[in-house]
């Protein structure tokens, strides 16, 4: 008798437990999800041609990096897509890559010619 009403309440008990939490996880996929749409949002206002408009897109972005729904990797992220438009008069970090290609393109304009030649004007 007294084994089959502590299975009951712990069986209540787990079943509340086990609710709470589903009713937890989906809550917090909700917020997240609209986490996400406020992150496109912003992400598309800095994109645009009007000032105004991008500086919000920037402020926003700030401010959904530092949100507790924003994981590890979703801040490293964010963080990588506005530090050019934070700084734009400082230029990126030079590779290996970017100066090969530099050297390139500066032999290739002394060997065209230089300056406004167009190609086919010859």
């Amino acid at each position: 008798m007294w084994l089959s009403f502590v299975g009951g309440l712990l069986g209540g008990f787990l079943g509340a437990v086990a609710t709470l939490l589903a009713a937890r996880l989906r809550e917090k996929g909700a917020r997240r999800e609209e986490w996400w749409r406020r992150v496109q949002w912003a992400a598309d206002l800095t994109l645009g041609d009007d000032l105004r408009r991008r500086a919000a897109g920037l402020n926003l972005l700030r401010k959904l990096v530092v949100s507790p729904l924003a994981s590890n990797d979703d801040a490293q992220l964010l963080t990588i897509f506005t530090e050019p438009a934070l700084s734009p008069h400082e230029p990126l970090p030079e590779t290996a890559h970017s100066r090969d290609t530099d050297t390139a393109s500066d032999a290739t304009d002394h060997d065209a010619g230089g300056e406004g030649d167009e190609p086919g004007s010859s």
